[in-house]
């Protein structure tokens, strides 16, 4: 069971573990000419299909979603 969500609840950024950047890799399948385009744009525009999410929108994601517990209070459990 997720922990209740507060709202007072503020989250010390210091005290979060240090980040690790994922890679997400897709595996297209369609008719080879819309493929071949596909693989055209991202050699020639490869920051266009990327986006960066930043820490503070990681902890409002899970402050949101009452996923976030924290890390002092895991000891104690």
């Amino acid at each position: 069971m997720p922990p209740k969500k507060q709202k007072d609840d503020e989250i010390d950024i210091s005290t979060l573990p240090p980040w690790f950047a994922v890679n997400c890799v897709l595996k297209c399948q369609g008719k080879k000419t819309r493929m071949q385009s596909f693989l055209n744009l991202l050699k020639t525009h490869p920051k266009s299909f990327t986006r960066n999410i930043t820490r503070e929108e990681i902890i409002e994601f899970a402050k949101e979603k009452g996923l976030y517990t924290d890390p002092n209070t895991l000891n104690e459990k």
